[in-house]
């Protein structure tokens, strides 16, 4: 090969040139084969486009209502990563304000208390604690500011998980809340509302849209125009305590949220 080079000197210019060409081409394919498999990983369905941020309330410190042996916080987590699949499922982006090892047990597995819970906020994992109030909430609407600002093509839906407690064992089933100082009505929340009702999820009296001041869901913080709170359950209610151990039932809650943010992007 080396005398035939030498004594070709064309041929071996074409061959140091073919080499270069060769090794400029490289990136080029990489780039590309990157790009087709970011294609196919890439949400596809009903949702694609649509950004949801997911609010488990409570964790850490803060447990939330306990009645009948059940913790609110366990039941908020494991709902949360339930929804969460529902809309990947659907071809949504899901972020959670939250991290934790509740987050990624199985349907099927007992509840487990997110002691470990932290807010991500300014991209940094905060202890969740105890103490609330609108000064602290703010900092789990963060993320729908983050997304608001970071992925301008998408539709930004936020939702906050909770379940309630109240004096009275009779009253029972989900509540669907949007903030007083919201302008207009809220078409995920009118929606969402609709099919809890139709599927038998809230009781007479709590089928309608409750309006509160909430810092989770307050304006100047959470710039989400499609945004509500959810009492998913009634724990106060042993017919409700029953219903949220069971993982067909909060599947068919996090179903009907998936379906409702469907049903807002087609109108």
């Amino acid at each position: 090969m080396r005398s035939l080079l030498s004594r070709s000197p064309w041929l071996a210019a074409a061959t140091v040139i073919f080499f270069l060409l060769a090794l400029a081409l490289i990136p080029v394919f990489v780039v590309r084969h990157k790009t087709r498999n970011a294609q196919k990983s890439a949400p596809q369905g009903p949702l694609s486009g649509v950004l949801v941020v997911l609010d488990p309330g409570h964790g850490g410190e803060d447990s939330g209502a306990v009645r009948g042996g059940m913790r609110e916080d366990a039941l908020n987590y494991r709902l949360a990563a339930e929804t969460a699949t529902a809309l990947r499922q659907r071809g949504a982006t899901v972020w959670l304000t939250v991290t934790s090892d509740a987050l990624k047990l199985p349907g099927n597995a007992p509840l487990k208390a997110p002691t470990d819970a932290r807010l991500i906020f300014n991209n940094e994992p905060l202890r969740v604690r105890h103490l609330y109030s609108a000064n602290t909430l703010w900092r789990r609407a963060a993320l729908v500011q983050k997304a608001v600002k970071e992925q301008p093509g998408k539709r930004v839906f936020f939702i906050s998980l909770h379940a309630d407690s109240l004096e009275s064992g009779r009253w029972w089933g989900a509540r669907v809340y949007r903030d007083t100082r919201d302008k207009g009505e809220c078409r995920f929340a009118r929606e969402l509302l609709a099919r809890l009702t139709k599927e038998n999820f809230t009781f007479t009296k709590n089928a309608r849209i409750i309006p509160r001041d909430y810092g989770v869901l307050n304006p100047q913080y959470n710039p989400a125009t499609q945004k509500a709170l959810l009492e998913a359950f009634t724990l106060s209610s042993k017919h409700d305590r029953i219903r949220a151990r069971s993982p067909e039932w909060r599947w068919r809650v996090a179903r009907i949220i998936a379906e409702s943010v469907e049903a807002c992007i087609k109108k």
